[in-house]
């Protein structure tokens, strides 16, 4: 009770510092029905991150593996050597916001080592784009070369990016450095690259680009061929993983579904449970609440007070129990713990569903007849 009713004074604005120290001495005082509320909170807030919090972290370790770098990669391949695909499309596609990175490769010739003509060869193209860590991968003065580490141990560079290459026509062509292949074109491999700039690529054969998320191949797939615009439907192919892009929408949906059933199933069950622990112990202290109306507190203190106990009460209940199930999945769960900004959300949740189920009980409180609670028969 506070000061002011202690005095008999009817309060008209009780002061949130004392309505808190009245909550925190209630809660004290009323142990069995506080260590009630605790652990059904506490529950509650375990079982949603136990169900909900693991299947979030097994949806976002099955999207990222559906986001591999290979399944978000759209390839354009010609399949006439008379027509190829004008340089602007690699512009084109490289100013659209879904894809990251775009490069364009001209028609393929095979190269061996200038020393070992009936050594292995390796199909050599001109590229054009931003594929690259750097310019001087796409941009080399005269004609030379640049190998990745994998054609370098093809064509017998002894593991060096460095000595010299000859086509079919007898002409050699200088090594002058070693190539780091992104991701996206490592299905290139071995890997080598003629000179190719914005001033003369050269015919392209090949465009491959690399979109940021699955869902968006489906978009760039159908810009792309609208792009190209080829004379003849035979003249051009796109591969694609469109068919992994729906499994990944399908797979999406599916596991958010099954969230938001287990989300609403353990917060209806936590607000009926903590109404219902309420209602008894607005009950058992009814006396006590109509003591404090005829002290003079107000209908609104009574009701705040019931609703103070019940957030304190909450909050607590959702810190341990949030931070006690976030280290036991994070040091047990396969898939790894959720995000700790899911773990403030769902206990945030949590502790709002628990003070709205206080809302009726506080009601009840807040109305008890004092003159009816304190008669003595």
């Amino acid at each position: 009770m506070t000061s002011a009713a202690r005095r008999g004074h009817r309060p008209t604005v009780a002061a949130p510092l004392a309505v808190l120290r009245e909550a925190a001495a209630g809660t004290r005082r009323h142990r069995a029905g506080t260590v009630l509320v605790a652990l059904v909170v506490a529950t509650a807030c375990a079982a949603v991150l136990l169900s909900s919090g693991r299947a979030v972290a097994v949806r976002d370790a099955v999207l990222t593996r559906l986001d591999e770098v290979a399944l978000r990669t759209v390839v354009l391949r010609v399949t006439s050597p008379e027509w190829s695909l004008p340089p602007a499309l690699v512009d084109t596609l490289d100013r659209v916001d879904v894809v990251e990175e775009v490069t364009g490769f001209g028609a393929p010739v095979d190269l061996v080592h200038a020393d070992l003509p009936s050594g292995t060869p390796v199909a050599a193209r001109t590229a054009y784009g931003r594929g690259f860590s750097s310019e001087r991968d796409l941009a080399v003065a005269g004609p030379q070369a640049v190998v990745s580490a994998q054609a370098a141990a093809d064509l017998g560079l002894g593991g060096r990016a460095a000595g010299a290459l000859r086509d079919p026509d007898g002409a050699v062509v200088p090594v002058t450095g070693a190539l780091e292949v992104p991701e996206h074109l490592a299905a290139f491999e071995p890997l080598v690259l003629l000179t190719g700039t914005a001033a003369d690529p050269g015919p392209i054969t090949v465009v491959v680009a690399q979109v940021a998320h699955v869902e968006d191949v489906l978009v760039l797939e159908t810009l792309a061929r609208d792009l190209a615009a080829p004379p003849g439907p035979d003249l051009l192919t796109i591969e694609t993983a469109a068919a992994l892009a729906q499994v990944r929408m399908a797979v999406s949906g599916d596991l958010l579904r099954a969230e938001r059933a287990t989300l609403v199933l353990s917060v209806a069950g936590a607000s009926v449970a903590v109404a219902a622990i309420l209602l008894v112990l607005v009950v058992l202290q009814r006396k006590d609440f109509g003591r404090r109306r005829a002290l003079g507190a107000t209908r609104a203190l009574v009701a705040g007070l019931v609703l103070a106990q019940t957030a304190l009460v909450a909050t607590v209940a959702c810190a341990v129990a949030g931070a006690g199930t976030w280290v036991w999945l994070h040091l047990t769960a396969p898939s790894g713990a959720p995000r700790p900004a899911l773990v403030v959300a769902v206990g945030t949740l949590v502790v709002l569903v628990a003070c709205a189920a206080a809302v009726g009980p506080a009601v009840l409180a807040a109305r008890r007849d004092p003159v009816r609670e304190l008669r003595v028969p």
